[in-house]
């Protein structure tokens, strides 16, 4: 797959592909940042879980940042 952005996923540098869609694809820019993403969708998972009880309305969402172009 190509990857035409680069961004952050928490704290962990990320390569993004359909960044405007729905759902986009994205893979850490090495593979032994694998962990950290891993630790970051743990974090995220928590945090809208939390978001989530104390307002069950809330609309969930991932947090991800992009710096550019790749």
């Amino acid at each position: 797959m190509k990857y035409s952005h680069r961004g952050w996923f928490g704290f962990c540098p990320i390569y993004v592909n359909n960044p405007y869609g729905r759902c986009p694809d994205v893979c850490p820019r090495h593979p032994w940042l694998m962990p950290l993403m891993r630790l970051n969708i743990e974090i995220q998972r928590l945090a809208v879980g939390v978001c989530m009880m104390m307002d069950p309305e809330w609309s969930p969402v991932w947090k991800i940042k992009l710096t550019g172009k790749r």
